[in-house]
C-alpha cells in the first residue's frame, strides 16, 4: 500500500484482473497491507526494512515506504502463505 519503489498495489490489481480474465481468479490471493512499503511480505526472520535505506551500490538514500511495524506485520502474515503456496505448487517437483 505504501511501496515507494514502484506502484505495487496497482500492478497487483492488474495481475489479479488478468488471472480473472483467464478463468483463474480462484488461483489468486491478493494480500494488501496499506501501511507496508517495498519490504512487505519479507520473511519474518529478517529485520524489517525502514522507510528509507542507503542503497549499497548507489550510495544514496532510497525510499522504500511503509513503517517498520507495518513491514514486520506484513511479513508475519504473508510469509506462511507464501511458503504454503510454493509447497503446494512445487509438490512432487525435483
Amino acid at each position: 500500500g505504501d511501496d515507494q519503489m514502484w506502484p505495487s498495489e496497482q500492478l497487483s490489481q492488474v495481475a489479479v484482473a488478468r488471472m480473472g480474465a483467464h478463468g483463474r481468479a480462484s488461483d489468486v490471493e491478493h494480500l494488501h497491507y496499506p501501511d507496508a512499503g517495498h519490504g512487505a511480505g519479507a520473511p519474518p526472520s529478517l529485520p524489517s526494512l525502514p522507510p528509507v535505506v542507503v542503497h549499497p551500490r548507489l550510495g544514496r538514500q532510497v525510499a522504500l515506504g511503509g513503517t517498520v511495524e507495518a513491514n514486520r506485520l506484513s511479513g508475519a502474515n504473508a510469509w506462511p502463505r507464501i511458503v504454503a503456496f510454493f509447497s503446494e505448487a512445487l509438490e512432487g517437483q525435483p
